[in-house]
């Protein structure tokens, strides 16, 4: 009979730590809430969380072929492989450990870690941090657990523009020249009546 904490799916609850059994990556791990964060005692996931561990289930297949692409992409991996395809390592030189369902989340679902033992870093393994199937990160064993690793990743809201203080327009009324012509005109006008009297 299966232990209940080794079902395919276990419900996730406020412990941080669960045995869980992924088919698609044929490995029994250690999965956890918050990476590196530090919860208070009785934590509830949140709608981000629980969204991210559905899809480690459902969309296995998927991240594990995102991973093995970018397995392959990344130069110190793939020199240590030495030509062998990292979905084909992937169970063999290279074993998935540890899931993290990290705190940050983005478009409502949490960033997801993962940890990987490595034939060529006994110490330090291997980390991969995730949203969906999109690989965030590669590098060591605690990429998979860093809570600014998946952080750095959230689009920075553009920073708000402070408001003008609302001032009344006033029309100000700036002085022109008169044109030279009306100017005379207007001299003539106070002059003419004197013509008139002499002429008299």
């Amino acid at each position: 009979m299966t232990s209940p904490r080794l079902r395919v799916r276990p419900k996730l609850t406020t412990s941080r730590e669960l045995t869980v059994r992924l088919p698609a990556w044929n490995a029994t791990v250690r999965l956890s809430l918050g990476g590196d964060a530090v919860l208070d005692e009785g934590t509830q996931p949140t709608p981000g969380q629980e969204a991210a561990y559905a899809h480690v289930f459902e969309c296995a297949p998927r991240v594990l072929d995102a991973i093995g692409r970018a397995l392959d992409a990344n130069l110190e991996v793939r020199a240590e492989l030495q030509g062998v395809p990292a979905r084909d390592a992937l169970g063999e030189t290279i074993r998935l450990r540890s899931v993290h369902i990290m705190n940050p989340d983005r478009d409502g679902q949490a960033y997801v870690g993962y940890g990987f033992s490595c034939s060529w870093d006994d110490e330090h393994g291997l980390g991969v941090m995730t949203h969906c199937e999109r690989v965030v990160r590669v590098g060591g064993g605690d990429t998979a657990f860093l809570t600014w690793v998946a952080a750095e990743d959230i689009p920075k809201a553009p920073a708000k523009k402070p408001k003008k203080a609302m001032t009344k327009n006033k029309t100000l009324r700036t002085p022109t020249k008169r044109p030279a012509a009306k100017r005379k005109g207007q001299r003539g006008q106070s002059a003419e009546p004197a013509a008139k009297a002499t002429r008299r």
